[in-house]
């Protein structure tokens, strides 16, 4: 073997053992004292590292309501005060059950909780959700339970204005003023009927008359206002917050959930959070140790099947395999990619697509001089054979079901790394033994 194909084997080789040993142990620096990875974290599903589990109820207590009494019937300032149920049994029916299940879905999706299940008793209307162990999952699931009914009401008469029936969208943004002031507003778009109402209300409640409207959200006053000018365009804007009082950045995420109740549909049905706490993983290290050594095991007797079948062609295939499940570890992290159930399946398919191409590639280019041209001949029948299912895994990447995204977007990866690597890597190294052994041959 010359001595040029030598050092170019080598380099290859110890720069796919440099980039596995990143992937498989990270790469550190000093940070303030600290050794700090600057590889980023997994992202995994709720059945890999655990999932936070709420338990809603309805709520089976009573409220205060003042006894209504005849014109001529005598009553005392110090009467007992009745008491009603906070949920009348009017609204405790099925359906309003499985609508307060759908609107829990709908904020859910809203909020962008990244993996969720949500279950429900229609006997007696209990929720149950299970949301993935995250920073933002607290606060999510405080603000899926909210009645979320809006109001717009006469600030001296309590009259209401505007409801969630006229409503159509409703998000967060910020204006900035003259004097370098920012405001955090909350921006409701209201529908035609909405529309229409919000013209009348502008020309009455302005400065000169000196009524003002007060925004509610259930009990919640979020704000008040008056008007300087009729409002056409429909859209009610809300000062939360202003730049010189508050960091508006602590202040957007609650503005954004508030925005989220505005625009999904109240819920018909009062409920109470009954328990809320840490579910343990599904798949945990008793479960997931065993299948990695099996996984591992697996691997090493292909590989010895390859060294052994197809000599120092094999034991590059073997390395080339290593390189990639290592370089596809590190695509999953840095496009933070979820690890779910499927997507761990998604790893083991495309090592083992992987292989299969390797194998192929073995195969074709045994006993023949035209290496280079014959790779890229299998990669190109890879390529026409795989096609459905990488369209299927494209597919699956724009799906928001947690499960099936992360198998898509595993998959896809695995394609494209798989692809490239055998475009590369596999096609320099096999292509210069290759050539370095009918070099010797001569």
């Amino acid at each position: 073997m010359k001595i040029s194909a030598r050092l170019k084997i080598i380099a290859i080789v110890l720069t796919v053992i440099l980039i596995s040993l990143i992937s498989f142990f990270g790469l550190y620096v000093k940070d303030n004292w600290k050794m700090k990875n600057l590889i980023p974290d997994y992202s995994f599903g709720m059945s890999l590292k655990g999932y936070k589990t709420a338990i809603f109820e309805v709520d089976t207590s009573e409220k205060d309501a003042p006894h209504e009494h005849e014109e001529d019937e005598e009553h005392s300032d110090d009467e007992e005060i009745e008491k009603i149920p906070v949920n009348s049994p009017e609204v405790l029916t099925v359906d309003n059950f499985k609508k307060c299940k759908e609107i829990v879905n709908t904020r859910l999706n809203l909020l962008k909780a990244s993996e969720y299940a949500v279950r429900q008793n229609t006997e007696d209307g209990t929720i149950v959700v299970d949301i993935t162990n995250e920073d933002a999952s607290d606060s999510i699931i405080q603000n899926i339970y909210e009645r979320g009914i809006f109001e717009a009401r006469d600030k001296s008469t309590e009259e209401v204005l505007l409801t969630n029936s006229d409503v159509k969208n409703a998000r967060v943004g910020y204006s900035q003023m003259r004097t370098g002031e920012t405001y955090l507003l909350i921006l409701i778009s209201l529908n035609k009927q909405g529309e229409a109402k919000l013209e009348e209300i502008s020309q009455t409640y302005t400065v000169e008359s000196g009524k003002m409207i007060a925004l509610y959200i259930d009990t919640l006053n979020f704000g008040e206002r008056y008007f300087d000018a009729k409002i056409t365009n429909g859209e009610l804007s809300v000062p939360i917050a202003t730049s010189a009082a508050v960091d508006l950045k602590l202040i957007e995420p609650e503005a954004k959930y508030m925005a989220n109740l505005i625009k999904s549909e109240p819920m018909p049905i009062v409920y109470t959070v009954a328990s809320y706490g840490f579910s343990e993983p599904a798949l945990d290290n008793s479960v997931m140790v065993p299948v990695a050594i099996v996984f591992i095991i697996l691997l090493i007797i292909i590989g010895i099947y390859f060294v052994y079948k197809y000599k120092n062609m094999g034991g590059f295939s073997v390395l080339n395999t290593i390189g990639f499940i290592a370089i596809l570890l590190i695509v999953i992290r840095y496009t933070y990619s979820t690890i779910t159930e499927s997507g761990l399946f998604g790893i083991v398919l495309s090592t083992a697509l992987q292989l299969l191409l390797s194998a192929q590639i073995l195969e074709a280019i045994k006993d023949k001089e035209n290496v280079k041209s014959i790779i890229n001949t299998k990669i190109m029948e890879f390529v026409k054979t795989m096609a459905p299912l990488i369209i299927i895994s494209v597919i699956f990447v724009f799906i928001t079901w947690l499960p099936i995204k992360s198998l898509g977007m595993i998959l896809f990866w695995g394609f494209i790394v798989n692809i490239l690597l055998s475009m590369t890597i596999h096609k320099m190294l096999l292509g210069t033994l290759n050539e370095s052994s009918k070099g010797g041959a001569k």
